[in-house]
């Protein structure tokens, strides 16, 4: 089934002092302007790259955007910085001030589906940046201990890591497992070849081990 246009009525939205203190071609940069920022992830922001870094675009690229030449668009931007339409910062970057209000009302849901979704695809590259940490750190501990190495790449080998994460295992409790079984293993030639992510990391292991009273220190 095809989905229904929405058609957008830049009248309808421009209310109040907007439609008396804007000359036409000021207008349609207003509305050009809110209509380039509906289609950024980061809205209101006019900028380039990660939305975090607020990259700011030059005036010429931003009247390029808006199919307006430079002039109008420096004109348009003093008056609605006047009118504290849009505000811009010390970095140049500009802001639409009061977004949510300059948006017709058929574009709300589409607008918070498309701000959930990419709150979401944040909050997932930054969980499975944590992930990655960890995996690295605990399988280079574990190749300092035992001189063995295992690729934090390999799903095989990091698949045990990450459900003891999930379970609420700590950089610490990898840390003294791989501890516990080294000095236990390590050198031992029937008990040495169990020294394996698989085998100290699996869930049967790896809680038993964690539970072990703490390390004898040599004496």
């Amino acid at each position: 089934m095809r989905k229904k246009h929405v058609k957008f009525d830049p009248e309808e939205e421009l209310f109040g002092d907007v439609n008396t203190m804007l000359r036409p071609d000021e207008k349609w940069v207003w509305i050009a302007l809110r209509m380039f920022c509906a289609c950024c992830p980061h809205q209101p922001f006019i900028c380039t790259g990660d939305y975090r870094n607020h990259i700011p675009l030059l005036d010429k690229q931003i009247a390029q955007y808006l199919k307006v030449p430079h002039a109008t668009w420096l004109r348009s931007k003093e008056k609605l910085l006047e009118m504290r339409l849009i505000e811009v910062d010390p970095q140049n970057i500009l802001t639409i001030v009061n977004w949510h209000r300059w948006q017709p009302s058929t574009w709300q849901k589409a607008y918070e589906k498309k701000k959930q979704k990419f709150l979401n695809r944040e909050k997932e590259m930054a969980n499975e940046a944590e992930k990655q940490k960890l995996r690295t750190n605990v399988l280079n501990y574990f190749h300092s201990k035992t001189g063995r190495r295992y690729k934090p790449s390999s799903s095989y080998n990091i698949r045990y890591i990450d459900e003891r994460a999930e379970e609420g295992a700590t950089y610490e409790d990898f840390v003294y497992v791989i501890d516990l079984k080294t000095k236990d293993w390590l050198g031992i030639e029937n008990l040495e070849h169990l020294l394996s992510p698989p085998i100290l990391f699996s869930k049967k292991n790896f809680w038993k081990y964690r539970s072990t009273n703490e390390i004898q220190k040599n004496t």
